[in-house]
Parts: structure tokens; C-alpha cells; sequence
């Protein structure tokens, strides 16, 4: 990925050794074909990240305890909140494929946890009885 580097009049006095960069206040690199970037300012780092383009919700139960099932189909995001359902009456397990009652994040009646995924698809659960859930928010990239 190619970053592009915009500076001001004054940056340009950088390459030619000017004592004019010591008042330089603000640099900017950017990714150009995603507008994310990162801005210092007075020697401070400030991030600019594109805003999400929307948001994306549902719910998935596991029809069959013990058998781990993906959260959604495949939905590029950039993160996602799983909350386990009121009614169920065991726990949830939450993870990586294959997630098991040993290995996932457990989840109880009513508890959530927030993680940073770049997939729908990557976030599998299991349940310790047949047809709990959860319901899920996502932030789509």
C-alpha cells in the first residue's frame, strides 16, 4: 500500500536544510484510497479513521450443543459486540474455530463482549444446550 505524504509550503523547506523546520506545525500521511491517516500536530500523533459506513445486526443460535456455528456469513466489518441471550438458561461459548465449552470466552445470560474482527465469518460460538444465542451488532467496514 503506497502512503502519500501531503505537506505544506513550509515542509518543503525540510529538503532543502532550512532552518524553517523547526516551525513546521503539522504533517499528514495518508492512505489515498482509503482517506485514514495520521496527522502530527506539535509532536503529537492524531489518528483519522474513515468513518464506519454503516452498522449490521442479527441473531444466531446453535441448533445442536456441542457444534460450534458461525456468528454470520462471510461480512467484512470492523468489530462486533455478541450478547448472549436473556433467556438462555446455559452458558455461551465464543471464539475461533472450533470454539468449545473448554477453549471459548464465556458468555452467560445476558453478558457481551466487544472484539476487533475484520470478518463476520472468523467469530464462531457454541452453546452447552440446543437452540441458545446470541444476537450481535457489527460496525461494516
Amino acid at each position: 500500500m503506497r502512503l502519500k505524504v501531503i505537506l505544506t509550503v513550509l515542509a518543503m523547506s525540510i529538503l532543502f536544510a532550512c532552518p524553517v523546520f523547526a516551525a513546521i506545525p503539522r504533517v499528514y500521511v495518508a492512505d489515498p484510497t482509503s482517506e485514514q491517516g495520521a496527522t502530527v500536530i506539535n509532536n503529537a500523533l492524531d489518528i483519522n479513521q474513515k468513518p464506519a459506513s454503516s452498522v449490521i445486526s442479527g441473531q444466531t443460535a446453535v441448533t445442536t450443543a456441542g457444534t460450534e456455528v458461525p456468528l454470520a456469513s462471510s461480512t467484512a466489518i470492523l468489530s462486533v459486540t455478541v450478547k448472549a441471550k436473556h433467556a438462555n438458561t446455559n452458558m455461551i461459548y465464543v471464539g475461533k474455530n472450533p470454539v468449545t465449552s473448554s477453549t471459548g470466552f464465556v458468555l452467560d445470560a445476558g453478558e457481551a463482549v466487544s472484539m476487533d474482527v475484520d470478518n463476520l465469518a472468523d467469530v464462531y460460538i457454541d452453546s452447552d444446550t440446543n437452540g441458545e444465542g446470541v444476537s450481535y451488532i457489527a460496525v461494516i467496514k
